[in-house]
C-alpha cells in the first residue's frame, strides 16, 4: 500500500527506472552514472535514512560514475594506422579557410592538436597526421 513513508523510495527507484530508460536511447552511460546514484539513494531511503544521506549518495556516486566515464573516454580523432594517407605530404594552398593540395585536389585541413606548427605558410609541406571525415589534419 502506498503511504508516505514509501513516496521517496518509489519516487528514487521510478527516477532510476526513467534514467536506465533514457540511457538505452542515448547510450553516453552518463544517464547510467546518475542512474547509480539514484539507485544508491532509494536504498538508503528505503533503510530509513534521513534526505540528506540520500542526496549525498546519490550526489557524490553520480559524479564518481560521471568522472570514471569522463576520464575513460575515447580520443575524438583515433589514428587508423591502415589508412594510406597517414603520413602523406601536403602542400598549403591557403591558410583562411586552411587548404591543403593532396592528390591532384584541395582539401579543407586542420592543425593537429599533436603537432605544433608556429607559423604556417602557403606552400609548405607538411604530413597527414589523421583525418576526421573529409578534413585531414595535417601537422
Amino acid at each position: 500500500m502506498l503511504s508516505m513513508d514509501n513516496l521517496p523510495v518509489i519516487l528514487w527507484f521510478a527516477l532510476t527506472g526513467a534514467l536506465v530508460i533514457g540511457e538505452v536511447f542515448t547510450t553516453t552511460f552518463y544517464l547510467l552514472a546518475l542512474a547509480l546514484g539514484t539507485l544508491a539513494a532509494g536504498a538508503l531511503a528505503y533503510g530509513g535514512s534521513p534526505l540528506e544521506q540520500q542526496l549525498g549518495a546519490a550526489v557524490l556516486l553520480s559524479g564518481l560514475g560521471a568522472a570514471i566515464i569522463w576520464l575513460n573516454r575515447r580520443p575524438s580523432h583515433p589514428v587508423d594506422l591502415n589508412d594510406p594517407d597517414i603520413g602523406q605530404p601536403v602542400q598549403i594552398v591557403s591558410l583562411e579557410p586552411l587548404n591543403v593540395h593532396y592528390r591532384g585536389a584541395d582539401w579543407q585541413a586542420e592543425f593537429s592538436p599533436i603537432k605544433v606548427i608556429k607559423e604556417p605558410q602557403i606552400g609548405m609541406t607538411l604530413h597527414i597526421q589523421n583525418k576526421h571525415g573529409n578534413v585531414l589534419l595535417i601537422g
